[in-house]
C-alpha cells in the first residue's frame, strides 16, 4: 500500500458501532463530521447492488481549514478531509489519504499544518478502530 494511505483494520466491529466510535473520536478532537455518504445506498438508489459496507465521512476542523484556505485557496480541491469505512475480505477498515500527501501538491509551505491535522486524524482513527 502506498505511503500516502493510512489503513487501519477494525477487528470484531460492525459498521454501526464503528460509525458511532468514529463520530465520538472526531468530536473529541474538535473535528466536525460535515457529511456522510453511504456508497452502498447511493449505488442501490441507482439500481446497482453492492453488498459490503462502504461509507465516506467528510471531516473538518474549521479554524485550520480557514487558515489553510486563506494561504492557498487551491487546497479547497482536497478539503474536507475524507475517511472511508470499507468492508471487504471479511473485515472492516478505516482508510484515509494522508493530508501531507495531498497538501504537498498545492503548497509545500503548508506541510506543518497538514502534519498537525494528520497526527490528529491518525489518533482519531486509532481510537475509533479500538473502541
Amino acid at each position: 500500500m502506498d505511503q500516502a494511505v493510512l489503513q487501519l483494520e477494525c477487528r470484531g466491529r460492525d459498521p454501526e458501532a464503528l460509525d458511532a466510535a468514529l463520530r465520538r473520536a472526531a468530536q473529541g478532537r474538535g473535528f466536525g463530521v460535515i457529511n456522510t455518504t453511504d456508497l452502498r445506498q447511493k449505488l442501490a438508489d441507482k439500481g446497482v447492488a453492492y453488498a459490503a459496507a462502504a461509507r465516506v465521512y467528510d471531516v473538518c476542523k474549521p479554524q485550520v481549514a480557514a487558515a489553510v484556505l486563506q494561504r492557498q485557496p487551491l487546497v479547497a480541491a482536497v478539503l474536507p478531509c475524507r475517511i472511508a469505512l470499507v468492508e471487504g475480505e471479511g473485515r472492516l477498515r478505516l482508510v484515509m489519504l494522508r493530508p501531507t500527501a495531498l497538501v504537498a501538491y498545492f503548497e509545500p509551505a503548508l506541510l506543518p499544518q497538514a502534519r498537525e491535522i494528520e497526527v490528529q486524524l491518525e489518533a482519531m482513527l486509532a481510537e475509533a478502530a479500538q473502541a
